[in-house]
Order: structure tokens, then C-alpha cells, then sequence
């Protein structure tokens, strides 16, 4: 599973997931490849300990940005059916 965050309100938030097949064969692979040098110990964004994923999960520092397409945003600031497109440029990461 694959995580998007966004910023909402000026701070870093979890906005969506994906399944690792729900992205282009080439994003999986340049995921696959860059993992071992973005892993960080914790997340960076807040995410509920009671998923059943997140024991089992590899946190990686928010460099790699992803163009994503998605219908709308609900109440609790999620996207409502994202889709991946593409993945961008890396953003500059100083924690």
C-alpha cells in the first residue's frame, strides 16, 4: 500500500492510498529502487496506529512527488477516488 499526503492547511496531511498495482509498472520500479535511501523510522504524517498495515509498513522521508487524478475532496479533507497518473520530481526535505 502507498501512501499520498497533500498539503491542507498548511501542514503535510494524509490524504489517500493506493494499491502498489494501482501504479504504472515504471513508478513501481523507481519505487523499488529509491526505498532503501528515503527509509525514515516514523511516519511523517499522522495515520491511525489501529490500521492493520502500519506495524508491517516502510516509511520513506516526502520526497518523491505523483501527479494523481481524483473526483473531489470528502469532509475529512481525503480524496474521493484517486487514480495515480504519473509520478513528478523530488521536493527538497530537511527533517
Amino acid at each position: 500500500m502507498i501512501l499520498l499526503a497533500a498539503m491542507i492547511d498548511e501542514k503535510i496531511k494524509f490524504v489517500a492510498t493506493f494499491q502498489a498495482h494501482e501504479i504504472s509498472e515504471g513508478a513501481r520500479q523507481e519505487l523499488n529502487q529509491r526505498m532503501h535511501t528515503l527509509r525514515r523510522r516514523r511516519p511523517f504524517v499522522q495515520v491511525s496506529q489501529a490500521a492493520p498495515w502500519v506495524k508491517d509498513a516502510h516509511w520513506l522521508k516526502p520526497v518523491m512527488m505523483c501527479q494523481v487524478g481524483f473526483k473531489g475532496w470528502t469532509t475529512l479533507h481525503k480524496l474521493r477516488e484517486p487514480v495515480f497518473v504519473r509520478l513528478l520530481g523530488d521536493v527538497a526535505y530537511g527533517q
